[in-house]
């Protein structure tokens, strides 16, 4: 039988390491202006679609796994104006998922 609980912890890893990559060495790097350019992504710019991955990824996903609830978001919330806070809970963010994964009872990892 596979070892879920540590094939999760490892996508959570990767998680936080391709996250703070993404925002570290990419992100990071672009000035303001080009970070709230309107380019025609989904969600517009940059700043909009990090603050769609925060929506998803904390006010979502993670909602619904380690708490049981699915809160109703709009997909397009920005729950973060500034730059530098949206950065910030998104880091965060990914790196509560390895702590609830380890936190799950063994029988979490038996049903589908």
């Amino acid at each position: 039988m596979p070892d879920w609980r540590n094939h999760f912890g490892a996508l959570a890893r990767y998680h936080v390491w391709a996250t703070e990559r993404l925002l570290n060495q990419h992100v990071r790097t672009l000035a303001d202006a080009e970070y709230r350019r309107d380019v025609g992504l989904f969600f517009k710019s940059v700043h909009g679609t990090l603050n769609h991955l925060l929506v998803a990824e904390r006010g979502l996903w993670f909602e619904r796994f380690a708490n049981g609830v699915s809160p109703r978001r709009k997909l397009n919330e920005e729950v973060h104006a500034e730059r530098a806070a949206v950065h910030a809970a998104l880091k965060q963010a990914v790196r509560d998922w390895l702590p609830a994964i380890e936190s799950w009872p063994e029988d979490r990892f038996d049903g589908t």
